[in-house]
């Protein structure tokens, strides 16, 4: 199956393989109630640290944009060059011609939307003043 997908999407069977059947969700953990990834160096789908990699993120950024929610926010099945953490990422870079006051987190537990969980979460992050924190659910996603 996953040579047929990979003709249809121009992509190669390693691409697939990694995107279906390794899948982001093989490396969960839980601690305190929160899903953490287990870290992961792929070709296409990485996670340091317990969060999934956001491209093009700077270390010098003075404040977060944490994003929490369901499996939309954590990117399931999308390589990192494609979550929407790093296409904003991507337009804060360009905005702030790469000294963006902001880095942007990927904080999303996968599976439904689950409030707790969240709200778990954002307290375990402890956001600071000037922080920004994005609440991604079914509620939020565009079809």
């Amino acid at each position: 199956m996953s040579d047929i997908y990979a003709l249809e999407r121009e992509k190669d069977e390693e691409y697939v393989s990694e995107m279906l059947e390794k899948g982001i969700f093989n490396t969960i953990r839980n601690q305190e109630g929160i899903h953490f990834l287990e870290d992961r160096h792929g070709k296409y789908v990485n996670a340091e640290n317990g969060y999934r990699i956001v491209k093009n993120t700077h270390g010098y950024s003075i404040n977060q944009i944490y994003t929490f929610g369901n499996s939309i926010c954590l990117g399931s099945y999308t390589d990192d060059d494609h979550t929407i953490q790093s296409a904003l990422q991507n337009k804060l870079n360009t905005y702030y011609n790469n000294i963006p006051p902001y880095a942007v987190i990927n904080a999303g537990n996968g599976g439904h939307p689950n409030y707790v969980k969240m709200w778990k979460s954002i307290k375990y992050h402890a956001p600071k003043g000037g922080d920004v924190i994005v609440l991604m659910t079914w509620f939020s996603e565009l079809f």
